[in-house]
């Protein structure tokens, strides 16, 4: 893996670098705060340095801030260095050390001079403090800190004009026997996670060994790599998969980002659509309801709000298919009964056992779980069989 991501991106990045002519050390420059806060990083910084030199043979220039306590000679001078530049990187590291520091430098509006010169080649950490919140994965991860985000520095929202939280490894599986996708949140988490974003906020996944090229001139986005590219509507009302090799315009991207307004009507027309499933439901009309389920899933509604109403659909059918069989078989005990009851006879004691059966079956009905349907079900079912056994008892007694 670690050789395929060496190989994998380095004709990318030679193409963007070919994009902006002739780069100095001034002009393609790298920002170290990503891990600014690791004893070793001067190790990391000459080995990306060194990457990008063997393998696209631009000496890039170092950006030294590894906190925004620097100083406030070194943070101009940071600031003014990457306003400047036509290039910058950023790679791994915290995504919300890296957020919280650029954020008390005003790096983010630096970032947005870069976009209007030239490219920002952000990896990691570092895409993921470009979204207007930020996941805290370590402190969740391996802190044990609850579901949780942080300010972002909202670059995607002055860029595309739309509100997203961006999440790199999304398609993480280094668990092994535990979920470690969505950047090691796992499912349970990551859709705490994303229920606690603004209406407004969707989320960019972006998989891991997968590069996404937004051209803003060219208004397209493009996917490399492996893996492949996820949107997420607010609320994860609809979600979009971009894989490896294609390509999407900007504007089908902030389709799927509808604005707030948009959003709010849709997910409240999907909130009355499934309350009417809910209903069926409990009407046990399943026909129907099945019909409805097929109507949300062609409007693109996730999966993860119709599996909860199909799970409770069969609960309910599974009920249904034993309350008929309890009822058969008290019928066919019955009727064995009365049977018996002919056979030698004994026709008062037949009459007597139809009674009770009757009678025992309106107490069955009396206590049943105060649900209308369960109700007036059993009422009906008993009723039925009373008329049918109390016609056969009479024939018995002629």
């Amino acid at each position: 893996d670690r050789r395929f991501r060496r190989r994998a991106f380095v004709t990318l990045h030679r193409e963007l670098f070919a994009r902006h002519g002739e780069l100095t050390s001034a002009s393609a420059v790298m920002l170290d705060t990503t891990y600014g806060f690791q004893t070793n990083a001067d190790e990391l910084t000459a080995r990306l340095r060194g990457y990008f030199a063997d393998s696209a043979g631009v000496d890039v220039g170092e950006v030294r801030l590894r906190s925004s306590n620097a100083g406030p000679g070194a943070v101009a001078t940071a600031v003014d260095t990457v306003s400047t530049a036509r290039w910058v990187f950023a790679g791994p590291g915290s995504p919300t050390y890296t957020a919280r520091n650029w954020l008390a430098t005003g790096m983010e509006r630096a970032f947005t001079r870069v976009l209007e010169q030239g490219s920002l080649v952000f990896a990691s950490a570092a895409a993921m403090s470009l979204g207007s919140h930020v996941m805290p994965v370590y402190e969740i991860y391996r802190v044990g800190q609850d579901p949780h985000w942080q300010p972002g520095l909202d670059v995607i929202g002055a860029a595309l004009g739309v509100k997203a939280a961006v999440v790199a490894h999304y398609d993480n599986t280094e668990g092994g026997t535990h979920d470690t996708r969505y950047c090691f949140a796992g499912a349970d988490r990551f859709a705490t996670l994303e229920a606690q974003l603004p209406a407004d906020t969707g989320v960019i996944g972006v998989d891991e060994h997968t590069a996404v090229v937004i051209d803003l001139d060219e208004e397209s986005v493009a996917v490399h790599g492996r893996g492949g590219l996820t949107l997420r509507s607010p609320g994860g009302i609809a979600e979009r998969v971009v894989p490896a090799g294609a390509g999407i315009t900007l504007a089908e991207l902030r389709q799927v980002f509808v604005a707030a307004e948009s959003r709010a009507n849709l997910h409240e027309g999907v909130t009355a659509s499934v309350a009417t499933v809910e209903g069926l439901l409990e009407a046990h009309r399943y026909v129907e309801a099945v019909n409805a389920i097929l109507e949300l899933d062609a409007d693109g509604v996730d999966h993860a709000i119709l599996r909860p109403l199909i799970a409770r659909m069969g609960r309910l059918a599974a009920g249904d298919a034993a309350e008929h069989d309890l009822v058969g078989r008290l019928l066919a005990l019955i009727l064995e009964l009365r049977e018996s009851a002919r056979n030698e006879k004994r026709w008062s004691d037949a009459g007597g056992a139809f009674e009770r059966a009757i009678q025992a079956q309106r107490q069955v009905v009396d206590q049943a779980p105060n649900v209308p349907y369960y109700r007036e079900s059993l009422s009906k079912h008993y009723a039925n069989y009373a008329r049918l056994l109390t016609t056969v008892g009479r024939r018995g007694d002629a």
